[in-house]
């Protein structure tokens, strides 16, 4: 038999038709199940990395006069109180020789100029919130002239918060 280019190609057995139709089948449910999957892992990604924006945003304020960064950190969670959300913290404890009120206003200042919402207290002060520095920078907070200085925000929004499990 001659091969002539104008014959018609031979019929696909209806087996093997079956049988890609069944792989492609899985391909498709394999590549359903990675998107979720990459998804579920990304949610506490995309909010870590909302968090560390924070603590960078902190870190390249300049420090005032006599004053020293000890520590640095960022946290994604829920901090303070009941309910749902994500909470979003950047912090730096800082040695300084200033008092409070002058370190509160000149990072009042800076976060403000950086659309930041950043607070200043004394390290060893307690609160009622989740987040204990003592226990997070690994140290004891007791001397005078330890500070820590937070910054707060909102995050990404949309799914990223409402499904991260840290928030609820």
């Amino acid at each position: 038999m001659s091969s002539n280019p104008s014959d018609p190609a031979p019929p696909v057995p209806a087996r093997r038709t079956a049988r890609r139709r069944r792989t492609d089948l899985w391909v498709w449910l394999g590549l359903a199940f990675a998107l979720v999957v990459g998804f579920c892992v990304s949610i506490p990604l995309v909010n870590d990395a909302y968090a560390r924006g924070l603590e960078r945003a902190l870190l390249e304020t300049p420090l005032p006069e006599h004053t020293e960064r000890v520590d640095s950190l960022s946290r994604a969670g829920r901090f303070a109180g009941a309910g749902n959300g994500m909470e979003y913290l950047g912090a730096m404890l800082v040695r300084s020789d200033l008092p409070l009120d002058r370190l509160a206003s000149y990072y009042r200042g800076a976060g403000d100029e950086r659309g930041m919402r950043v607070s200043v207290r004394a390290a060893s002060e307690r609160t009622d919130s989740r987040f204990e520095p003592g226990v997070e920078f690994g140290r004891d907070l007791d001397a005078p002239d330890l500070f820590l200085v937070t910054s707060t925000g909102g995050g990404p929004g949309g799914l990223y918060e409402q499904l991260d499990l840290r928030g609820h």
